[in-house]
């Protein structure tokens, strides 16, 4: 019986280390179970962060396509960096058209999501899209307007054959009331400085009516816009000072022709960066002899107006 009792103590003795034990190593046991169960949730919510993400499909006209990600409150400007950094085009030539719709979205900072559309079309367009600048003492907006095609300004129209029209893109850019010179220049894009103009560009105006002087062309970035332009070194283009239509650069002009009002008129201006020429027009007749002298520095398009009854759209495109 002695020896049954010793042996039942025993028993209970060590039961009660077991127990003891269990006890002392049941704290990082549970600290494990929840740093794993933490980890899992971590898990499912990085899970989650991706999956929130959505996914673009932007094709091109080779056939080609990729797959752009992004966080849903990404914008239609967010879609155009991206697209432009990966296929090394610059952002101001691209056009993405969301599937089903006719035209272009344009960039903006409106949200993707509010386009209805997770594909997209690119293209490439000759024409080049103006900065986005405002005129504090008149207005910028953006136009679609009817203008010679541009062959008829390069050379490639076969002799004897009519131009035909084409709708451009650009902007009109109208006076504010005061009477006084006031402009812009399109140096800008997207809050950065746009790139300055490069080969050959050609630039179509459509003056749409004129009170007193204006003048239009590019311009140089130190080129003040708030001053006569004619009297400005940085200033190359058309010109008209009141009374007579003349071709300006670096404060002279080249060219001084006969009173003439405009309206309603088409006129171009086609520059060569690399050669550093440039031949105006009045309609598909060239408008002074071809200037050889601009500059070396960057150039941009210019518009100065000088009253509220002044009106001038333009577009800019590669040659």
């Amino acid at each position: 019986v002695n020896v049954f009792l010793f042996s039942t103590q025993s028993l209970l003795a060590a039961l009660k280390c077991f127990t003891l034990a269990m006890a002392s190593a049941s704290p990082p046991e549970a600290a494990h179970i929840e740093a794993a169960s933490t980890a899992e949730i971590a898990g499912e919510e990085h899970i989650d962060k991706i999956s929130d993400k959505i996914v673009y499909r932007v094709s091109f006209v080779d056939g080609s396509e990729i797959h752009v990600e992004l966080p849903p409150f990404a914008t239609v400007n967010d879609l155009y960096k991206t697209v432009s950094n990966v296929r090394a085009v610059p952002s101001y030539r691209l056009q993405l058209i969301p599937s089903g719709q006719p035209a272009p979205v344009k960039r903006s900072p409106l949200k993707l999501v509010d386009v209805n559309s997770e594909e997209f079309m690119a293209v490439t367009s000759r024409h080049l899209e103006l900065g986005h600048v405002a005129l504090p003492k008149g207005n910028v907006a953006d136009a679609s307007f009817e203008h010679y095609a541009a062959t008829a300004y390069t050379g490639e129209r076969p002799p004897g054959e009519g131009a035909e029209l084409e709708t451009v893109h650009g902007k009109t850019v109208t006076g504010g009331e005061v009477r006084e010179p006031h402009g812009v220049m399109f140096n800008l894009f997207d809050g950065e400085e746009a790139p300055p103009l490069e080969g050959k560009v050609l630039l179509r105006f459509m003056v749409h009516q004129h009170a007193f002087a204006l003048g239009f062309g590019v311009g140089t970035k130190d080129m003040p816009v708030n001053q006569d332009p004619e009297y400005e070194t940085g200033f190359f283009g058309i010109y008209h000072g009141g009374s007579s239509q003349n071709c300006c650069g670096r404060a002279n002009r080249y060219l001084r022709g006969s009173f003439r009002n405009w309206r309603d008129d088409w006129m171009a201006i086609l520059v060569d960066v690399e050669a550093r020429t440039m031949q105006c027009f009045i309609g598909l007749e060239p408008f002074g002899p071809l200037y050889t002298d601009l500059p070396e520095e960057p150039l941009w398009p210019v518009v100065v107006l000088w009253t509220s009854r002044d009106a001038v759209s333009l577009s800019m495109s590669f040659v």
